[in-house]
């Protein structure tokens, strides 16, 4: 999945390339802002003035959730596979933990302790850009 700290760090550093090669890069995702908002939250993303300004004044996690948690799951069926929420290594390990987990660690691409998710079929959709966790319940 993909990690919202890199693509929030990208933003921050006006890193232009980040989004374009780890993303698709949609015409209607033609601003920096734009691209970063993709990453999290791409329903009801309109009002970039404000976006901006939150981005400003509001810590990360505050940030994130603001645009997330009051999204209206019933739009997502006009807009099919976009994001509609956002990980990184820390809210991950939390709410692994918190639905029973144990044994969470940080992994990386092609690194997993199992065999079956070290195959190229498991996950190859954008590893520079995602996070990999594993735990066992």
């Amino acid at each position: 999945m993909p990690d919202i700290d890199l693509a929030y760090d990208a933003y921050t550093n006006n890193d232009v390339d980040f989004f374009i090669k780890n993303t698709c890069n949609s015409l209607t995702h033609t601003t920096l802002l734009s691209k970063f908002c993709r990453y999290f939250s791409s329903v009801n993303m309109s009002d970039y003035p404000k976006i901006e300004k939150d981005f400003k004044e509001l810590s990360k996690n505050v940030l994130l959730d603001k645009y997330t948690n009051d999204i209206d799951y019933r739009a997502l069926d006009r807009h099919f596979g976009q994001h509609m929420n956002w990980f990184n290594q820390e809210k991950l390990f939390r709410l692994l933990k918190q639905s029973g987990f144990r044994n969470i660690k940080l992994s990386k691409y092609k690194a997993s302790e199992f065999d079956e998710m070290r195959t190229d079929e498991f996950d190859n959709t954008r590893p520079k850009n995602s996070i990999y966790v594993e735990a066992i319940k």
